[in-house]
């Protein structure tokens, strides 16, 4: 079976889950052959690709240029718009199966007849070169520690989103407090340069102060414990690498399809709502999706948002953030999955709730 993936995304979590399809697609044919085509216009997506194992050729687009799907027959590279090298000599073209764009959207991955899924995994000892970069910047990579993540609104690649981004970090930064302290574990804080500097203290590794960090953040989340995001690009990591994780701050829980996940929802108000609702009361009635399409329609042009969306307190993150913790300490829960064979009998789903968390959705409850 010849697979012909064409990754098409350009945002960051897009990207990546489309790359684990893809790696997963191929798990579920024998003796197939897959061909990954892109174009490099982010500085994210080699540093991705450096963890799919099993695709044959990686094709990279010379000078960003569209592929055609007529190329993909036998007379297809006479009508390439530009030399692709190997593309003949291999036999590139040659497909069997063509999957791109919203085929490859996280839905296949979730719901009763989800596609069986593996995680991705980069080579020993690129790994090893990135986590001695991560010792060198302080962290002790003997003890465990935990990746955190919020989404602002001064990243250069996506415009500001007042539902998303994370003006007050300050439950973050307690909740980070808390790994630290209570759990005694270590904190590598993800994100873009030039993101909200926080106080140095003993235990966190800041990986926004860096340039080009592209590489060591997804390394850094590789190995974690379990990891605290906003629903962004970076939560897709934890997702495509198998490990736990707190998304936090969500509007709705729609983009979720990582099978270690809890997603802590926001809380809601205003329009035709009689007060303030935990997003949990309205979930299964729909409403919650619905008011956060509605708003974000209404944000996208440009007019007032008719419903009031609270983030997550601090309370609310550390909690989560315990519940998390103790989910990860479940060895089966560690496990990556990366062979479709192994992955029935090495995952256990997040069935624990703690009482006092009325946003909090694991995976498994959510479908």
């Amino acid at each position: 079976m010849n697979l012909f993936a064409y990754l098409s995304a350009q945002t960051y979590g897009n990207f990546i889950t489309q790359v684990a399809i893809a790696s997963s697609v191929k798990e579920n044919f024998n003796d197939s052959r897959l061909v990954l085509y892109f174009v490099n216009d982010r500085p994210y997506k080699i540093p991705i690709l450096r963890y799919i194992r099993n695709a044959d050729f990686i094709v990279q687009s010379p000078n960003n240029a569209v592929l055609p799907f007529e190329c993909l027959s036998q007379f297809g590279p006479s009508r390439l718009p530009m030399p692709i090298p190997g593309w003949q000599e291999n036999a590139l073209w040659k497909t069997d199966l063509i999957f791109g764009g919203n085929m490859l959207n996280e839905g296949i991955l979730v719901g009763d007849n989800a596609l069986d899924h593996v995680h991705l995994t980069p080579e020993d000892e690129y790994l090893k070169e990135q986590m001695n970069l991560l010792k060198t910047l302080g962290l002790d990579t003997e003890k465990w520690f935990a990746c955190v993540y919020w989404k602002e609104n001064n990243y250069s690649f996506r415009p500001p989103n007042p539902i998303r981004d994370i003006d007050d970090n300050q439950p973050y930064i307690e909740g980070i407090d808390y790994i630290i302290e209570k759990l005694g574990g270590q904190v590598v804080r993800l994100g873009h340069f030039n993101s909200t500097k926080m106080k140095p203290r003993k235990g966190l590794i800041d990986l926004t102060l860096m340039t080009n960090s592209e590489e060591v953040q997804l390394a850094a989340t590789y190995k974690a414990k379990f990891m605290v995001a906003t629903g962004s690009g970076p939560a897709s990591n934890a997702n495509a690498f198998g490990i736990p994780i707190l998304i936090t701050d969500l509007p709705e829980a729609g983009d979720i399809w990582g099978d270690r996940s809890y997603c802590l929802l926001q809380s809601i108000s205003g329009g035709d709502l009689d007060k303030e609702y935990k997003q949990t009361e309205i979930y299964d009635k729909g409403l919650a999706p619905q008011a956060y399409l509605d708003d974000h329609i209404l944000w996208r042009s440009g007019k007032p948002m008719k419903y009031y969306y609270r983030k997550n307190s601090a309370d609310e993150i550390i909690d989560g953030i315990k519940e998390t913790y103790e989910f990860s300490q479940d060895p089966k829960n560690q496990v990556k999955i990366t062979s479709i064979k192994n992955k029935r009998n090495s995952i256990s789903f997040p069935l624990k709730i703690n009482p006092n968390l009325d946003n909090l959705i694991p995976f498994s409850k959510r479908l």
